[in-house]
């Protein structure tokens, strides 16, 4: 037994002064801005109540699950123990709504048509709650947490980029939307660390790692499959071409990138054994008819949801980058791949029914596309950087002025602590509706429900400022009497709209500017 100990002791003192030594040979600053980061957001984690956000409850409700009998089935008990937890801390839920996105199987096993990878992975998180005596709600607010730290961390002393780029892209990427959801307990920051991971080791020729990451992270966001096929078909390249690691592999190259791409195929995988069907989500909220390059571009420009109100410089930095590598072969056809991958996965997402869907801010379904922005400005400030000395100290400026404007936004709107933005208009867009509604005319579900202040079909709705005056309606030609009579008259310039033939006026919605 003592030989034992005496081996365990030195096992552990030899694995401490592995970790000292590795640690001690990182910079300074970069330390002290890691050791920062992970008050703020484990801290944050640990204190702050968990919300049942958007779909919070059934993520919730399938972590109860694996924790009362290791399986994603929604039992009674299950539901009781979630509702009743929730209830302690004053988070109502709506029981009945929630288990509506349940579907049972043969037996009569009920199963989420969210998969159930992301809850699996709080489990630990969990469990460590637990042992402290703290609610297990808070699992996936701290899962969450971590694994953007870890993502922190890899960019500062992982990522093959300059000393300046690696803390522009680590500031950026802290202050940026990622952030806004990591309280909640959903798998969007979750799932952006997992590409920001894949996308740090594939730069630094671990494509099978950066493969598996990304992989990961389409269990929950099918879109991202692309990315992972992007990468994997970079572990194949990097093999044909000889630029695989020197160490031999325990398995062949391509067997382990081929592995590694599999785990975005266990979602369909499950569900066709359990419920005879690829994607129970698929079939009751989508529509391939909604497949629209106008809601594609949503995600990057709308007023609402798009990043541009809430990364304007970022997104201005990646779009100026993008054109300058236009001039060089070599990294014109890196950033046209890159505009490419972004384009190919916002467009799945457009076919969903629920366009106007909880949101911190950006949209849900860009937040793990983000890293792919981050990336592309990390890169162009890392040249940058190293150009000649004008272009160092534009570089500069711009850094300053893309993160201090970064952290404004991010702090003006609470920081972590980040609420349901979807009933309700962005500043931008209630500036720009207020002064120039013409030239805001987003898709209808999101003007009217935002409008209406509650989820809505597209309708009848009508847009006021803060003085009560009408600036922009959504209406039919039908509903001329009732725009009337809400704003006392009918814009000029409008007769045409409301002299629409009647065969067609009860069908067809249009603005109308005031």
């Amino acid at each position: 037994m003592a030989p034992l100990r005496a081996r365990l002791h030195q096992t552990v003192v030899s694995a401490m002064e592995a970790v000292r030594a590795h640690v001690t040979g990182w910079p300074l600053p970069e330390r002290i801005g890691l050791v920062l980061a992970a008050l703020w957001l484990v801290g944050s984690a640990l204190v702050v109540h968990p919300r049942p956000l958007g779909d919070g409850g059934e993520y919730f409700l399938m972590a109860e699950s694996f924790a009362r009998h290791l399986s994603p089935e929604a039992r009674p008990a299950d539901v009781l123990a979630v509702a009743e937890k929730l209830k302690r801390h004053g988070a109502a839920l709506n029981v009945a709504n929630m288990l509506e996105v349940f579907f049972p199987d043969d037996a009569g096993r009920r199963y989420c048509y969210h998969f159930w990878g992301y809850s699996l992975a709080t489990l630990p998180a969990r469990f460590c709650l637990r042992a402290v005596g703290m609610t297990d709600l808070k699992a996936p607010q701290l899962t969450n947490a971590l694994l953007f730290l870890f993502a922190l961390h890899q960019i500062l002393f992982g990522m093959p980029l300059g000393r300046g780029a690696r803390r522009v892209l680590a500031l950026a990427t802290l202050s940026s939307p990622i952030a806004w959801y990591v309280l909640w307990p959903h798998p969007e920051a979750a799932c952006a660390s997992a590409v920001l991971l894949g996308l740090i080791w594939s730069a630094q020729g671990r494509h099978v790692a950066g493969t598996l990451a990304v992989s990961l992270a389409a269990m929950q966001n099918p879109p991202l499959v692309l990315l992972a096929a992007t990468l994997w078909a970079r572990a194949c390249l990097a093999h044909c071409t000889g630029a695989a690691p020197e160490r031999r592999p325990r398995l062949h190259p391509l067997l382990s990138a081929t592995l590694a791409l599999l785990p975005a195929a266990l979602p369909a995988l499950f569900y066709l054994w359990r419920l005879d069907e690829l994607s129970p989500l698929a079939r009751v909220s989508t529509d391939p008819r909604l497949l629209s390059l106008h809601r594609a571009l949503d995600l990057f420009f709308d007023l609402n949801l798009g990043m541009l109100p809430y990364l304007p410089g970022i997104l201005l930095l990646f779009a100026a980058s993008s054109v300058a590598q236009l001039r060089r072969l070599r990294t014109a056809l890196t950033s046209l791949e890159r505009l490419a991958l972004l384009l190919a996965m916002a467009l799945p997402c457009t076919i969903t029914q629920n366009w106007n869907s909880g949101a911190a801010g950006l949209s849900r379904y860009a937040v793990w596309m983000l890293p792919l922005v981050l990336m592309g400005v990390a890169h162009s400030m890392d040249r940058w950087l190293a150009g000649r000395r004008l272009v160092r100290r534009a570089a500069l400026v711009a850094a300053v002025v893309v993160v201090v404007s970064q952290a404004s936004i991010s702090l003006a709107r609470g920081g972590l602590v980040q609420g349901d933005d979807s009933t309700e208009h962005s500043c931008a867009a209630r500036f720009v509706l207020d002064h120039a509604p013409a030239l805001y005319s987003p898709t209808p579900h999101i003007f009217v429900s935002r409008t209406r202040q509650m989820p809505s079909l597209p309708g009848f709705a009508v847009y006021r400022d803060g003085t009560g005056r009408c600036r922009k309606a959504y209406v039919r030609p039908k509903d001329a009497a009732d725009l009337r009579g809400i704003c006392g008259y009918l814009p000029l310039g409008t007769e045409a709209f409301f002299a629409t033939p009647k065969s067609r006026a009860r069908k067809t919605y249009g603005y109308v500017d005031y």
